[in-house]
């Protein structure tokens, strides 16, 4: 009908990826048992079998938008090496020192320690990976939308201990019931799709939009944050 639509842009990038990187140092360092343990008076219960560092560790971000890229400097900063993949990006894309790009996603997927993703949700990301295809032992996070990994095989991968955890800030149905499938599992760590949700984040998102109304209504809005540009 010709009416613009125009997207906050990176509003909600930090916020995200902190959250993806919150949700990885839990997993890695089990946060979430050992505090549990502790207060319950079983003291470094769960520190065994292992506690692990980011600093080495191999990762693959599946998603080279705003947010993957954020997601990858900060990995890089902890000493990760990091990977990304992104078939939509220009070929001479400049990546941060510390991060590069690949082309073959099966074979990152087997070598990676952790998994992130960082997608659209569209019948060609739904059930984007077999978590089975993935590395033993390695973490897989999903802070983008329910349904690009399949719950049903993520259930599978963590009750088999070809995972070693996942943290998920998105679910296919939400909200979530209790008696959840996945709920029952150790290994997994949940949030309530509040990555986005930080004060800062929220304030960002309201700014632009309202800037966007202005932008548009004085003939000034740029392309870069219209999905459909036609319409200016």
């Amino acid at each position: 009908r010709g009416i613009t639509l125009a997207l906050a842009g990176s509003a909600n990038a930090v916020s995200v990826a902190e959250h993806t990187l919150a949700l990885l140092l839990a997993l890695a360092r089990r946060v979430v048992r050992v505090d549990a343990d502790v207060r319950a008076g079983r003291w470094q219960a769960s520190v065994k079998p292992h506690l692990v560092e980011l600093y080495g560790k191999r990762a693959l971000v599946i998603g080279g938008g705003r947010i993957g890229r954020r997601v990858a400097r900060l990995f890089a900063a902890f000493g990760m090496q990091v990977e990304v993949f992104d078939p939509y990006l220009p070929a001479d894309t400049v990546w941060p020192e510390g991060v590069r790009r690949v082309d073959d996603r099966a074979r990152a997927l087997a070598a990676a320690d952790v998994v992130t993703v960082h997608v659209p949700l569209n019948d060609e990301t739904r059930g984007l990976l077999d978590p089975h295809a993935m590395k033993p032992g390695a973490i897989l996070l999903n802070t983008a939308r329910g349904g690009i990994i399949d719950e049903a095989q993520l259930l599978a991968a963590l009750a088999d201990g070809h995972l070693g955890g996942a943290g998920l800030d998105v679910l296919v149905t939400e909200p979530a019931t209790a008696d959840h499938p996945l709920f029952a599992h150790p290994n997994l760590l949940v949030t309530p799709h509040c990555a986005a949700s930080t004060d800062e984040g929220l304030r960002r998102m309201g700014l632009v939009c309202a800037e966007n109304i202005i932008e548009c209504l004085a003939g000034r809005l740029g392309v870069e944050n219209v999905v459909n540009p036609q319409t200016l």
